[in-house]
């Protein structure tokens, strides 16, 4: 339940409006409930395998790297303080906006509930789990929207006339289905639609937080990892334990377990029986791999 426990632990959505940023010093900056500004990167001290900025090459793909010297980079205070953390950059403000007037904090009081709820659901192997789950995945999702500007309606042989005479402006396509029917594809405006961007953002940057948490301290501690994807790792079972141990260490919480910003083995099968682990893995590409799985316990 990565995005929950990203929204868990964000605490509360940004209230107010934003303001222009003007103080470009981040002195400044870093007493803000929030902000999005852009920087200049002008160093990099620190390198990782898996690095955690990123820029659109020309070609319109993000592509995460540690050449980002004397690359711009947009952030929000979360990326920011990952970034400086990590790869120890140094770096200028640019430009940008920020909030001051606190978090709505009921956020993490329903997601918390919701979380709750779907862990008994799914004790009880009560399909609404699935309903929860979509639930607490709107709950930042919905913040993200992109502006919808078609829409589609479906008309009958008699109402045929009278809907293309009031929608002629609108109609962007129309096609018949059958000798009763027809599917019309028309144009929707756009200029009431709003989002709330920034609250998504803020979640999927927490989100990532709660990843390099895990993926830094494995590469500081040499422990290899071989692939990554928005909330897993593929990783040597026999590293686990100091991956864990060193994690409590550093931030006073258990890494393995089920409960809210907790890491699990998530192999499953029908047919194996006991710990099920990967004998071995073929990576082609992004979300392109498989694992031949075997499980501990005999037969």
């Amino acid at each position: 339940s990565l995005y929950p426990s990203a929204m868990y632990r964000l605490e509360g959505y940004l209230k107010g409006k934003p303001k222009i940023l003007e103080n470009l010093n981040y002195e400044f900056l870093k007493k803000q409930d929030g902000y999005f500004v852009e920087i200049i990167i002008e160093k990099v001290n620190k390198k990782y395998n898996f690095p955690l900025m990123s820029k659109l090459t020309k070609e319109g793909i993000r592509d995460w790297t540690n050449d980002m010297e004397n690359e711009y980079m947009n952030v929000d205070k979360t990326t920011l303080e990952e970034i400086i953390k990590y790869h120890k950059i140094e770096f200028k403000i640019v430009r940008g906006y920020y909030y001051n007037e606190g978090r709505n904090y009921t956020l993490r009081e329903v997601i918390k509930k919701l979380f709750d709820k779907r862990i008994k659901a799914k004790k009880y192997n009560n399909p609404i789990q699935n309903i929860y789950k979509l639930l607490m995945n709107s709950c930042y999702g919905k913040c993200l929207l992109k502006p919808i500007d078609t829409e589609t309606k479906y008309v009958s042989n008699n109402d045929y006339n009278t809907f293309v005479s009031y929608n002629y402006n609108w109609i962007k396509e129309g096609e018949q289905l059958n000798d009763n029917r027809w599917k019309f594809k028309l144009y929707k405006s756009i200029d009431d639609h709003f989002n709330l961007v920034h609250c998504g953002v803020e979640v999927l940057s927490m989100s990532k937080r709660i990843m390099n948490e895990v993926l830094c301290l494995a590469e500081d501690l040499d422990i290899e990892m071989y692939y990554t994807d928005t909330d897993s790792i593929h990783i040597n079972n026999s590293k686990i334990k100091l991956l864990a141990d060193e994690f409590k260490k550093l931030n006073g919480r258990d890494l393995i377990g089920k409960g809210m910003g907790q890491f699990h083995t998530d192999f499953s099968s029908d047919i194996l029986k006991g710990e099920i682990l990967a004998k071995r893995s073929i990576f082609l590409g992004k979300k392109c791999y498989i694992d031949e799985l075997y499980g501990s316990e005999s037969g």
